[in-house]
């Protein structure tokens, strides 16, 4: 089977961005596979309540009927008494990013280049360490290949030493700021 590219992906369903928000990649399960992860059913309850209150926009609403029967809805049209079928319910992968940043949930890994190239930093209002700090924060942060088996510090101290012209002491100034482990060091942190 394939791996899906997921910066390719334009739309996604209910239970693809609540395993995403998992940290479970669901391509399996988007190529009609058997996957036996069960879906993490505390983010299918926030998304589907973000549609219901439109605070995430959906691009197709797919609702339960009487029976086993299933219906699409415009998305203006959901109530909180309507039950979402999860699994056919589409958000655009866009709209998906920028509830993440609203919710303050994890943007996933997966979808980091897009949240980044959808608001780039503004680099002109901010001053040279913290632009170099959001800057390798946004570069490494959720992808575990991109640590090449260094703790985080070390990882943003190694992007900022290639990427900047900041010297050693501003290096782990920005290290120490960006570092999302900070109680760690070299092997303390688990990525599988």
């Amino acid at each position: 089977m394939e791996l899906l590219d997921w910066r390719e992906i334009d739309t996604l369903t209910l239970v693809e961005a609540a395993y995403l928000l998992g940290g479970i990649d669901p391509g399996p399960y988007r190529q009609g596979a058997m996957f036996a992860i069960p879906v993490p059913e505390h983010w299918i309850r926030v998304l589907m309540r973000s549609v219901k209150t439109k605070v995430l926009r959906a691009h197709i609403v797919v609702i339960r009927g009487m029976g086993e029967n299933t219906e699409a809805i415009p998305p203006e049209a959901i109530s909180m008494h309507d039950v979402i079928v999860p699994g056919k319910t589409e958000i655009t992968a866009d709209h998906f990013v920028d509830w993440c940043k609203g919710m303050h949930a994890p943007i996933p890994w997966q979808f980091l280049e897009r949240a980044n190239r959808q608001q780039p930093c503004p680099d002109l209002q901010y001053p040279a360490k913290l632009r170099a700090a959001i800057h390798a924060f946004n570069a490494l942060h959720g992808d575990p290949a991109k640590l090449h088996g260094k703790s985080p510090k070390q990882a943003i101290k190694a992007w900022l030493e290639e990427n900047t012209d900041l010297g050693p002491t501003a290096r782990d100034d920005v290290a120490k700021v960006a570092n999302w482990e900070p109680g760690g060091g070299p092997g303390t942190h688990h990525h599988e």
